[in-house]
């Protein structure tokens, strides 16, 4: 397996693991991760490294609302 593939399916298993946990325990984890690496930077950190996630989120968000719109184009609902 090379150096892609294992990338690949390193995201494809943390993805599937991650859209197995319920509501809760994907709030749960990632307020965690976020105290847990929020207490080991410094302030200027903790702003960039949100931000980050920010526009991690929100990009992800677009890609789905657009893709949302094309399909419903594609199979209008009668």
């Amino acid at each position: 397996m090379n150096q892609n593939n294992l990338n690949d399916h390193s995201l494809k298993s943390f993805s599937s693991f991650l859209f197995g946990l319920s509501a809760n325990e994907l709030t749960i984890l990632a307020f965690s991760l976020g105290f847990v690496i929020g207490q080991e930077i410094d302030i200027d950190e903790q702003g960039s490294l949100g931000n980050f996630f920010e526009l991690l989120g929100q990009v992800l968000l677009s890609l789905n609302s657009q893709n949302v719109v094309i399909q419903n184009q594609l199979n209008p609902k009668k």
